[in-house]
């Protein structure tokens, strides 16, 4: 069960690593020198060859979500699936302006995906 729940956990760091990719990529020749750069590309390759073991995962919840859509704020079924999932991962969370959810992983201080 354990490694069901970091293979999840995965999942959001794969969705945080493809936003940040452009970033990383971008800023690797010019601003750094320190080799904190080259240290992060590593770990984004890492995380992504580490998707792979999540794909089926990520595909069962692609089609969960699209089994019923939903209009723009009246997403009630996709927010109970993201609470589900988010109780899954034990990843606390907070309702706001329904149907909205808000999940905090780490301490929220900086750096911050959103």
């Amino acid at each position: 069960e354990r490694a069901t729940v970091d293979m999840k956990l995965r999942v959001i760091l794969l969705f945080a690593a493809i936003c940040a990719a452009s970033h990383v990529a971008a800023s690797a020749d010019e601003t750094c020198r320190d080799g904190t750069c080259a240290s992060n590309l590593n770990d984004l390759r890492k995380v992504l060859t580490d998707s792979e073991d999540v794909a089926d995962y990520v595909v069962r919840m692609r089609r969960e979500l699209h089994l019923q859509p939903e209009l723009m704020w009246t997403e009630t079924k996709t927010s109970a699936l993201v609470k589900r999932e988010l109780t899954a991962f034990g990843v606390s969370f907070e309702e706001v302006s329904s149907p909205g959810v808000v999940a905090t992983i780490g301490s929220g201080s900086a750096p911050v995906v959103a």
